[in-house]
């Protein structure tokens, strides 16, 4: 049985640009506590990332790592990536997204409401 406690600042501001696109960066910082059969002990957990919605795309890039742990040789750490191709105001046309990921990109809030293991 493993348990996992965080808790997490979120920030982001979304920046309008001159051509009607909006670019968001975003920060998290969180401390969290490992329990159980598992790695056990408390961590500082950072991530970022930037998301760059333009018309009828969205590009999103997340970053994420474990900076500190209790169990010094353990490391989590995770990048992700996407893009969103949607249709026009009407609701019509091609809507396609691709993405991949890399370790483990979830963390914060996401990661807690996902409800994957602490193992």
């Amino acid at each position: 049985e493993t348990s996992r406690l965080r808790l997490a600042l979120e920030a982001s501001r979304e920046i309008g640009l001159a051509s009607g696109a909006r670019l968001t960066p975003s920060f998290e910082v969180g401390l969290r506590y490992d329990g159980g059969d598992a790695e056990t002990g408390s961590g500082v957990e950072v991530g970022g990332g930037l998301r760059y919605a333009g018309s009828g795309f969205t590009i999103r890039v997340n970053a994420r790592g474990l900076l500190a742990h209790a169990e010094s040789d353990y490391e989590e750490w995770g990048v992700s990536g996407s893009v969103l191709l949607a249709p026009g105001e009407g609701g019509r046309g091609l809507s396609m997204r691709m993405g991949s990921s890399w370790g483990a990109p979830a963390g914060g809030a996401d990661g807690l409401w996902a409800g994957r293991s602490a193992a």
